[in-house]
């Protein structure tokens, strides 16, 4: 049943955000990132984005009440950047954080409550707001729903009326499922022309006729779907199982590996700095590799600084989206970054993580280059160590405490000199494998501790190689990172961390 009890829905399932402080229950707050305040627009009894609670709500008001909401909690909760990202400054005048946020609810969300067949509901819609207000104030302790949202609209499709799509893309769907009135499903089927039609029918019991014709407590299970075929609706997925959108997880939240998994503390706020998300998943060692100087400093807080070989430049861009922070380019000939012996403990798993880049590079001669990436050890006794070997191939042994190698090389998949590439090594104390790019490279299976325990070399060795070319962002754990995490870290670096308010993107 799509209307339910707004308190109920909102707050009756168990929490799935952590809170963050510095929230208050107010819901006025500051202008969002680098933006505009922008009040909420005034609804039919004259409230505003924090204001009296609201007794009703115009459709047409809807966007920005809530785009007030995203951007003040962003800005009492989230560490909230000086400017909003991806815009720049100076000419022309960088966008506010309503202007992006209204624009991402009006062209899903908006556009539906306008839309005369679904129903709107503005006493709802004013519940609804009144709600998120409150979770906010709490800096979102308690999850928010796709069942609470799509509640506000009540359909207008009585049974047996038409629910036609436009298109059976996700818009198309969620217009002709929100369009049938309370306990009615919006059935797709092919006429006698083989053309797709709707109507406003009783669910039947565990059929689906579209991925969205299941109630807002569970999924279509339709893989492949088209119309005329039927799936079963099945209960949303806890965590660890494989998803497709966040609509088929009890968590609302479907990681970047496909995978329902817990929220973090930042999944409502409006931007993800990579840095933070990196911080989030506790390194023991974080290399920015942005700074001047003789010493790099460990932005993981544990203490583990390196001290600079040659002079190394520094290098902009960097790896990273719409974000100023800088790289450090390595000259092949003297540069480095060297960090004392027993900085790392890999007893109980390793991950190592880091972008770089190389200039154009003939490998495969006789007199080709290796570029060390990292190694740890001295001279020739060495432990774990990554290497763009001469052939171009991306090496890892991580040679472990007796001695013994665990090498992993896959001669198919070179990086190119074109780009910032994603390396990830990830270790959980059975299952070694390497990441480039997002993409699997290589694995081992085997039971070992990798030896980190001599110093770590960035960049260099002892035999007299050195890397050239550009790194950013090294970070060490002393832990196997899940893949859904370490292709998170990957999506924000490319795309930057400006995003849409998760609610709208839910509409999208």
């Amino acid at each position: 049943m799509r209307r339910v009890i707004l308190i109920g829905v909102l707050f009756g399932l168990s929490q799935a955000f952590v809170g963050c402080a510095g929230g208050d229950d107010s819901g006025s707050g500051a202008a969002g990132s680098g933006g505009d305040g922008g009040q909420g627009g005034d609804g039919a009894n004259g409230g505003n984005g924090g204001g009296e609670p609201l007794k009703t709500l115009a459709a047409e008001d809807l966007c920005d009440e809530l785009a007030a909401i995203a951007c003040d909690s962003d800005s009492d909760c989230c560490e909230a950047p000086s400017a909003w990202p991806g815009t720049g400054e100076g000419e022309p005048e960088p966008v506010g954080c309503m202007t992006t946020q209204l624009a991402a609810c009006r062209g899903g969300l908006g556009k539906l409550a306008r839309d005369p067949r679904t129903g709107y509901d503005p006493e709802a819609g004013a519940s609804l707001v009144n709600q998120l207000r409150t979770v906010a104030g709490g800096c979102w302790e308690e999850r928010v729903d796709y069942a609470s949202l799509v509640a506000i609209f009540t359909g207008t499709g009585v049974e047996g009326a038409s629910c036609t799509p436009e298109s059976t893309n996700h818009g198309g769907l969620q217009l002709a499922s929100l369009s049938c009135a309370e306990d009615l499903g919006c059935e797709i089927y092919l006429n006698a022309s083989g053309e797709a039609r709707g109507r406003c029918e009783v669910r039947e019991s565990g059929i689906c006729s579209h991925p969205l014709d299941c109630a807002a407590d569970a999924w279509c299970d339709a893989s492949g779907w088209k119309p005329g075929v039927t799936g079963h609706c099945n209960p949303l997925k806890a965590n660890g199982w494989d998803c497709d959108s966040d609509a088929q997880c009890e968590s609302q939240f479907c990681d970047a590996a496909g995978r329902c998994s817990a929220t973090g503390p930042r999944r409502m706020c409006l931007t993800q700095p990579y840095a933070s998300e990196i911080e989030t998943d506790a390194p023991n060692l974080y290399f920015r590799l942005a700074e001047a100087g003789s010493s790099v400093n460990d932005a993981s807080g544990q203490g583990h600084g390196g001290t600079r070989m040659g002079e190394a430049d520094s290098l902009s861009p960097g790896a990273l989206a719409d974000d100023g922070d800088l790289a450090m380019a390595f000259d092949g000939v003297d540069d480095g970054v060297e960090v004392a012996a027993g900085s790392i403990d890999a007893s109980t798993g390793l991950a190592l993580e880091l972008w770089f880049s190389f200039p154009e590079t003939t490998f495969g001669a006789e007199d080709s280059p290796t570029f060390p990436i990292l190694a740890f050890g001295e001279g020739t006794d060495l432990g774990v160590a990554v290497v763009l070997n001469s052939s171009g191939e991306l090496y890892v042994n991580l040679r472990d405490t007796l001695g013994e190698d665990h090498e992993l090389i896959n001669a198919d998949k070179r990086p190119s000199h074109s780009d910032w590439h994603h390396l990830v090594v990830n270790y959980d104390g059975f299952l070694a494998e390497t990441y480039l790019d997002g993409g699997k490279l290589a694995s081992l299976e085997a039971v070992f501790v990798p030896d980190v325990s001599g110093k770590l070399r960035v960049g260099f060795t002892d035999s007299g190689s050195h890397f050239k070319g550009g790194m950013d962002e090294l970070a060490i754990y002393e832990k196997a990172l899940p893949l859904g995490r370490l292709l998170e870290h990957r999506r924000i670096a490319k795309k930057g961390p400006a995003r849409s308010w998760p609610v709208f993107s839910w509409f999208q």
